[in-house]
């Protein structure tokens, strides 16, 4: 007896390839993926700027510090004027500290000019004030700080940054030496 051709299949059959619902699970998996790395690296990104600026105004107030402590520890007392309309603070040899369009100015006249500037988040304020009693100048700078704002209207907050400088301590510090 002679079977017919079609018998003659394996008793299972051989798939050689997906079917479309297979393969739109897939897609469909890939894309969530996808989206969630993206969100993953929008927000790594997003925090890496935050830190960066963050380091910058901490690298630029500690250099604004530095020089103005070391130019006031060199000053005698009856030399150092503060302008309040100006914003400025003046030492003796020439030597000027502005607040002007939210930055400070380090203006040297003594041999050649030189000028420097210290960046600040615009809205920043500055106030100097001196203090008679303990020779003290005092630099305060007001920030905003960078957070959320459920609405336009929300009021800014500041952060507040003080640096403190005391007049003629150098000459202090050198006759303690001797």
């Amino acid at each position: 007896m002679k079977r017919s051709s079609c018998n003659n299949r394996a008793p299972y059959s051989i798939r050689s390839g997906y079917s479309l619902l297979e393969m739109m699970v897939v897609i469909s998996l890939m894309g969530t993926v996808m989206a969630v790395l993206v969100s993953i690296l929008t927000f790594c990104m997003r925090t890496e700027r935050t830190f960066s600026a963050e380091a910058r105004k901490m690298q630029v107030t500690h250099s604004l510090a530095t020089d103005l402590r070391n130019d006031i520890h060199r000053q005698d007392w009856d030399q150092i004027k503060i302008d309040a309309k100006d914003h400025s603070l003046h030492l003796a040899k020439g030597i000027t500290y502005r607040w002007k369009d939210h930055r400070i100015w380090r203006e040297n006249n003594d041999k050649e000019k030189q000028q420097e500037s210290y960046w600040f988040p615009k809205s920043s304020e500055a106030t100097w004030s001196k203090d008679d009693a303990s020779k003290m100048i005092t630099l305060q700078i007001e920030m905003p700080t960078r957070i959320a704002a459920k609405s336009k209207n929300e009021r800014k907050r500041f952060r507040s940054l003080t640096i403190k400088a005391q007049a003629e301590r150098f000459a202090v510090m050198n006759k303690g030496e001797s």
